[in-house]
């Protein structure tokens, strides 16, 4: 009857194993795993453990200073983050000297490790009390239906010398106020920059150890070169100076911090774990504002509730961001809302109004659509509302 007892008691435990693992790994990860039986997957695994919102904005009030205050915050976001990640961190070591695990990141703009394991090793992380989900880090194509919109390479103009977008919003009466960006940092995390643009080469941020302008997480330690165009655009939509004879750029005195998290060579696509690489370089080197003209598009809850926090923490580090909602209305049918506007463009403003409520707290996103030379909405431009 002991005997009985035990089996029926190991198949429980056995039973309640393999169902925390299956509601802890992601299912898109669990084909993966299913078709890699060998191979060390690229996966990002995220804590239940999140650093309150609260208790930044709590620490924030504690200078008038906005440097000061990012540096208390990143402080504070990057201790919380070593301490949950400890016990973790002791098991993916020990699996690294056995080779059973590579490439470890951790990351604290979000609490969470990146890293390459092995199927055993995802399983029995899975299981572990502080894991609240591992996800497949795929790396996704980012420029969905952008090719005919934006790699022609004709920007019109006026008589005036300034890009159509510049005249329609009326820049120049907030330049003539001084505000053209003078002293302010702008991440643009994209495919890289054309370092040699004659608009742009005298805009260009460096850390000051560094060869090279901002940062290359396709290719460490190499210029941030843009394979695609589409960076390069969207910088000189940012500051493009007129040097060349037009003037293009939203803020013509800013200056940028180009971060290359796009490969043109695996299908100008990006995995989670870069783009939060970016988000932390930016933040943690002084960016103002992060632009991203790319995006997710109908992605996991995972990567919803990944984006949503790592920009609630940059919007108590001080950083606003730019987020393109995408260019997928013509898909609308097969892509209705929420799943229309790309992430994190689909992450709440660092604003409500009055008439708007949303559930959780406010993150650093301004979704940014399109409209034509009429003011309507471009046909092109995503909708939501998001969930």
């Amino acid at each position: 009857m002991k005997r009985i007892t035990l089996l029926v008691l190991s198949c429980l435990f056995v039973s309640i194993g393999m169902a925390q693992n299956v509601n802890t790994i992601t299912s898109e990860l669990e084909n993966i795993l299913k078709q890699k039986s060998d191979e060390l997957v690229d996966v990002n695994i995220y804590f239940k453990s999140q650093m309150p919102t609260e208790h930044l904005t709590y620490l924030n009030v504690k200078s008038d200073s906005k440097e000061v205050r990012r540096e208390i915050v990143i402080n504070e976001l990057k201790k919380f983050s070593q301490q949950q990640q400890e016990s973790v961190m002791s098991v993916i070591n020990a699996e690294t000297r056995s080779n059973n695990v590579t490439d470890v990141k951790s990351h604290w703009i979000v609490n969470s490790i990146n890293c390459k394991a092995s199927r055993d090793v995802i399983y029995t992380l899975a299981s572990h009390p502080d894991i609240k989900h591992i996800d497949y880090n795929k790396e996704e194509t980012m420029f969905q239906g952008e090719d005919k919109e934006l790699n022609g390479q004709e920007v019109r103009g006026s008589v005036s010398s300034m890009s159509d977008n510049i005249t329609h919003v009326q820049a120049e009466k907030v330049w003539d106020l001084g505000y053209t960006g003078k002293g302010v940092i702008v991440a643009v995390i994209d495919s890289g920059i054309n370092t040699d643009h004659v608009d742009l080469k005298d805009h260009l941020w460096y850390d000051e150890s560094a060869q090279y302008p901002g940062y290359n997480f396709v290719f460490p330690g190499q210029n941030p070169t843009d394979d695609n165009g589409h960076g390069t655009h969207c910088s000189g939509t940012v500051c493009g100076d007129g040097t060349s004879g037009l003037t293009t750029g939203m803020a013509p005195n800013a200056t940028l911090m180009p971060l290359k998290i796009t490969n043109r060579s695996t299908g100008i696509g990006a995995g989670m774990d870069r783009m939060i690489d970016a988000i932390e370089y930016a933040t943690d080197n002084g960016a103002d504002i992060i632009s991203i003209s790319i995006g997710w598009w109908a992605t996991s809850a995972a990567n919803r509730q990944t984006f949503r926090q790592a920009f609630e923490n940059t919007l108590q580090a001080g950083i606003v961001v730019a987020a393109a909602a995408g260019n997928n209305r013509e898909s609308l049918a097969t892509y209705p809302a929420p799943n229309n506007i790309n992430s994190p463009a689909d992450c709440p403003p660092p604003y409500l109004h009055s008439d708007q409520t949303i559930q959780g707290g406010l993150t650093s996103v301004i979704s940014v659509g399109a409209v034509d030379e009429n003011n309507v909405i471009a046909g092109i431009s995503s909708q939501g509302p998001v969930t």
